[in-house]
Parts: structure tokens; sequence; C-alpha cells
């Protein structure tokens, strides 16, 4: 068993330590979520996160974003930065940022 959070160290391992790009860390992801005898832990979350990571969100931030998918909206610290990467694709649930 494969879990997101794994994925999500292995992504801020190649981006962080080995300063791989997403161009460059989105085929590795594709292609672990791919391998038939690995079960992935929440797969249609994580092939949400994986999507919406590719339309330009932080990896990080496309899992939490994915986490959420079934609610109206999800409430984020993050400033206005993410909110401003997910309204750009029009993604769902929409983000709320607590004043």
């Amino acid at each position: 068993m494969l879990c997101k959070t794994v994925l999500l160290e292995l992504e801020w391992l190649m981006r962080g330590f080995y300063g791989f790009s997403p161009a460059e860390t989105i085929p590795v992801l594709r292609h672990l979520r791919g391998i038939p005898y690995l079960a992935v832990a929440d797969r249609g979350r994580v092939e949400q996160a994986i999507a919406n990571y590719a339309a330009g969100l932080e990896f990080a931030d496309a899992l939490h974003h994915a986490s959420y998918r079934d609610g109206a909206s999800m409430a984020s610290f993050d400033g206005h930065r993410f909110a401003r990467r997910a309204k750009k694709p029009g993604l769902s649930p929409v983000l709320a940022i607590p004043k």
C-alpha cells in the first residue's frame, strides 16, 4: 500500500532536495499510481491531486484540495496565493480564506 503522504514526501524530496520541476515530478507520480500491483491509498484523490498539480497548484496544496473535493468549499490559511492558483483553472471546491 502506497500512502498519499509518501507521495507528498517524494514530491518534496524531488523538488526540494534534487531541484526537480513539476514537469519532471509529474511523470514519476503518474508512473507510481499506474503500477498495477501497487495499491495506492485514496487513489481517486491522488489522481485528482496530480491533475491539479499539473494545472498549476503546488503538490501539497493539490493533495489538500483533492481531499475536500466532496465539499462545497475549503478553508485555507495559505493566503491568497493558493486561492489564486485554485481559481485560475476553476477548481472545485472553491477556497475560502478566513479573515
